[in-house]
């Protein structure tokens, strides 16, 4: 499941590295086809992008805790 949690934090970072790339055309070109997007709207999804993927993949293992918590050996089973 770790595997899952930070391949998803690859693909968002790889997200915001695509919004990064579409800012900057955004930038070069004189009449770009936003569809209604601003840079500020460009620069924050950059961030989300970034910032959730670098949680998930610096954090797997505890979302991965939390999904699939340990059980004591020790302990009844659960009905």
């Amino acid at each position: 499941m770790g595997v899952v949690v930070r391949g998803l934090g690859l693909w968002f970072i790889l997200q915001g590295i695509l919004s990064f790339f579409s800012l900057v055309m955004m930038s070069i070109q004189t009449s770009p086809d936003t569809q209604g997007w601003t840079p500020k709207d460009y620069v924050l999804s950059i961030l989300m992008y970034v910032g959730v993927g670098l949680i998930a993949i610096g954090c797997a293992e505890v979302i991965c805790g939390l999904l699939y918590p340990k059980r004591d050996p020790k302990s009844p089973s659960e009905p």
